[in-house]
Parts: C-alpha cells; sequence; structure tokens
C-alpha cells in the first residue's frame, strides 16, 4: 500500500461516524435550555397591566358658564377658542327680565309694607290702644315718619318710597282701615248701646223695687195693727181681708220686679260678654293676618336680593383663567333659557388627567395609588415614550353608556410627564390608552393559576 493510502486510512478511523454521540450532544443541549427555561417561569416575575380607553381631560372638570333666569345676549366678548382672565367677562345678558322682576318685588314690598302698619294700627285699636293713636291710622304721621330705604336682615337696602306709588298706597290703607274699623266699632257700639239700655231699665227697676218694698212695709204694719182690732170685734173682717190682699199683691208685684231685675242683670252680664268677645275675636283676626303679611314681607325681602344679585350679575365672567369651548352662542340677540350652559372653559395651567373606561371584570385590579403608563394617540409613538402617572380615583358604581348600554367603572389616572416637552404638547380632549399596573407573576404562575382555582374549588364544601 503506498503512502497516501495510509494516511486516507489513518483520517478515517479518527471520524465519529455513530450516532450515539449526536443523541447524546443533542439531549444534553435539550435539557439545558428546559432548564433554563424553568428557571425563567419559576423565577423571573411578568408584568401585567389592565388595558382601557381614555381621554385626556383638564384636572377639575370644565368650568360651565350659565345664568339663573336667562335673557337675551347683547354683547359677546369673548368666543369660542380664546382665551379669558378669571374674572373676565364672556358675555353681557340683557338685565331687562330682572329688572322687571326686581321692580315687581319692590312694588310687592310697598304694598306689604303699608298693610303692615295699617294692621298694626288695628292691632293698637283692637286692644284699646285708642290714645296711641288717636283712635284712627295716623296717615299724616306715617307719611312724615316713612323712610326712604327699609333695611332688612343681611343688611340689604330695600327701597320703599318710590316715585308715586306709595302715598297713594297710604292713602288706600287709611280708607281700610276706617272701613274696617268702623264695621268692627259698629257691631260693638249696637251691644254697648243695648247695654246700656239694660243699665237704664234696670236703674227703673231698682226705683220700683225701692217703691213697692216700702209699699209692702206699710202695708205690713197696717194688717199687724188691724188683726187685734177686728178680733175683738171692733173693725169689720171685710176690711182686714181687703188689707191682707193688698199686702199679697203688693208682695207679688216685688217679687216679679226682683226677678225682672235678675234676669235683666244676666242680660247685661251676656252682652258684656259678647262686647269682650267681639273684641278679641277682631284682635285675633288682626294679629293673624298681621303675621302673614309680616312673614311674607321675609320672603320678598329675600327675593329681592335675589333679583338684585340677578341684575348685578347680566355679566357673565370667567371663573378662572382658560380657554372657551363648546359656546352654545355666537350671535347677538339669542336667546338663552334660564339655566342653559352657554360655554366651558378649559382651566390653564392645571394638571392633565386621564379618565378611563375599565370593564367590571377588571375594576377588582384597580386601586388608587397604583401606577400607570397612558399611550396618546396625538403623540409621534417614535419620538415619545409613553406618559407615566398613577390612579388618582376609582368610581365606587358602575356607570351606564346611555348609548351603547355597557357598564364601566370610571378610573382617573394623574398624568406626571417626565420626558421633556410633553407636557407643552398634551392637551384636554386627545385620546388614548391606558395601561394601569397589575399584580406582577412569574410565567408559571399564570400556567398554574387556573389548576390550583379548580383544585380549590373541587376541595371546597358545598
Amino acid at each position: 500500500m503506498s503512502a497516501p493510502d495510509d494516511m486516507r486510512g489513518s483520517w478515517a478511523e479518527d471520524v465519529r461516524t455513530g450516532s450515539r454521540d449526536i443523541l447524546t450532544t443533542s439531549s444534553r443541549v435539550l435539557l439545558g435550555a428546559s432548564g433554563l427555561f424553568v428557571l425563567w417561569a419559576v423565577l423571573c416575575p411578568l408584568d401585567s397591566a389592565v388595558v382601557a380607553d381614555g381621554v385626556v381631560i383638564a384636572s377639575g372638570q370644565n368650568k360651565v358658564l350659565q345664568h339663573r333666569t336667562g335673557g337675551v345676549i347683547t354683547e359677546i366678548r369673548v368666543r369660542d377658542g380664546e382665551t379669558v382672565e378669571a374674572g373676565g367677562t364672556v358675555a353681557t345678558l340683557d338685565p331687562v327680565h330682572d329688572q322687571a322682576e326686581l321692580t315687581r318685588l319692590r312694588g310687592r314690598f310697598a304694598v306689604l309694607d303699608a298693610m303692615r302698619q295699617r294692621l298694626e294700627a288695628e292691632n293698637a285699636f283692637a286692644a284699646g290702644g285708642d290714645g296711641a293713636l288717636g283712635g284712627r291710622f295716623n296717615l299724616l304721621g306715617l307719611r312724615k315718619g316713612l323712610p326712604d330705604a327699609a333695611p332688612l336682615s343681611g343688611g340689604t337696602i330695600v327701597p320703599v318710597r318710590e316715585a308715586g306709588p306709595v302715598d297713594p298706597l297710604l292713602a288706600e290703607q287709611e280708607r281700610e282701615f276706617t272701613r274696617g274699623r268702623g264695621a268692627a266699632l259698629a257691631e260693638i257700639d249696637a251691644m254697648v248701646a243695648r247695654k246700656e239700655a239694660m243699665a237704664r231699665r234696670r236703674q227703673g227697676l231698682s226705683e220700683r223695687i225701692e217703691a213697692v218694698g216700702a209699699q209692702v212695709a206699710s202695708l205690713d204694719r197696717q194688717v199687724t195693727a188691724m188683726r187685734p182690732v177686728a178680733s175683738r170685734g171692733h173693725l169689720a173682717r171685710k176690711t182686714l181681708w181687703d188689707g191682707e190682699d193688698q199686702l199679697l199683691a203688693r208682695k207679688a208685684e216685688l217679687a216679679n220686679l226682683k226677678a225682672e231685675a235678675g234676669a235683666l242683670a244676666d242680660e247685661m252680664e251676656e252682652t258684656g260678654s259678647r262686647i269682650r268677645q267681639a273684641r278679641l275675636t277682631d284682635q285675633r283676626q288682626t294679629s293673624g293676618r298681621l303675621t302673614d303679611v309680616i312673614a311674607e314681607i321675609g320672603q320678598i325681602a329675600d327675593q329681592i336680593r335675589a333679583a338684585e344679585t340677578a341684575v348685578r350679575s347680566t355679566d357673565l365672567r370667567a371663573p378662572v383663567a382658560g380657554t372657551v369651548v363648546h359656546s352654545k352662542h355666537a350671535t347677538v340677540g339669542a336667546v338663552v333659557t334660564p339655566g342653559e350652559v352657554l360655554a366651558e372653559i378649559v382651566p390653564l395651567g392645571g394638571a392633565l388627567t386621564v379618565k378611563a373606561r375599565v370593564a367590571p371584570t377588571d375594576i377588582t385590579h384597580v386601586r388608587v395609588g397604583l401606577g400607570a403608563r397612558a399611550k396618546i394617540s396625538a403623540l409621534n409613538a417614535r419620538l415619545y415614550d409613553d406618559v407615566p402617572g398613577v390612579v388618582s380615583r376609582v368610581a365606587a358604581d358602575a356607570t351606564s353608556d346611555e348609548r351603547t348600554g355597557q357598564h364601566y367603572f370610571e378610573v382617573e389616572m394623574r398624568l406626571k410627564p417626565e420626558q421633556p416637552g410633553v407636557a407643552a404638547l398634551l392637551g384636554a380632549g386627545m385620546v388614548g390608552q391606558v395601561y394601569i399596573e397589575g399584580e406582577s407573576r412569574t410565567f408559571a404562575g399564570y400556567i398554574l393559576k387556573p389548576f390550583i382555582d379548580s383544585l380549590g374549588r373541587s376541595f371546597r364544601e358545598p
């Protein structure tokens, strides 16, 4: 054999051609990889997150502009999209309606005040205070003492003396006082006159009782003197009997007069009670009307203060500095209904918040204080990372979407931008997705959790 053949044979003998070595090496590699996978699955935790759609809003919500009574727009100073300072006027309404209401309330207050003075005079008159008011409604004194403005509770000054209507009101109240007191006094005067007539009649009865009593005493003495004379026969018995008859007649007349006098005294007492009852009834009715008028004056005073506030608030002012959005009216002369939202103001410089809708199945994994990330669709994902933040509020109850009927929980995430320039780019109304950090678990935990939960349920007593 030549030298080249010897060299070829020695090389071929060193080459491993059996499958055993290959299988051994592959098994070792596969076993090592499996071991590494198991270690990774058991030891390395995986992050989890609750994903929800959200929209960026200004912290504290948008501020709405409303007017309590409405009106007609006379001027628009700030339009949709423009900024306004805190306290700046956005629009002005015509105060004619509120001014008319204020005038009506002031007129009603003047009427009630005149009625109060008249009822106080009637009350004093019914209570017997004739001397204090001279027995009549002192119109001249009220005119002189009537203030130009009446102070109410809270320091509000309500004008009372308007141009013209106050004096006619007082004059009418004087006529009402005269008519009312005349009707009340007519009834009482009739009973007083009747009582005085009965008093005069009783006086006459007293005089007759005195005279008849004297006659009875005289006849009694005569009959007493005639009885011994008639018993001895010196006087006819018929004369004695006539004297006794006259004595009995006078005694009967005296008894009748005394009974009539007693009945008249009872009637006089009853008439006096009726007079007192009439006066008390009149005083009670007057006091009741006066109480109602005073109570209504208090109500009118509150309404006047509210109307004055409405007149002063015809300028719609911004509660905070911000940007005007969602303006409902852009035309001077437009009619604003009471309580209508005219516009909204997005506050400037406030912290931004993402309001997300979390499904009810995921709400158990969300709580205040958890970290979160927001992927804002308006930001270029190649240039800007997700905006970090923290969960600041979790709704206590689910809300139903009126359009789709789906239930969800409102969760707010306060944004905390870390990348330079991101805060200036964010604005209310931007949409995106929110990733709320959940509990970290290993891969093995994810795989084994359904089996462990099923095993736990199988060992639970029914």
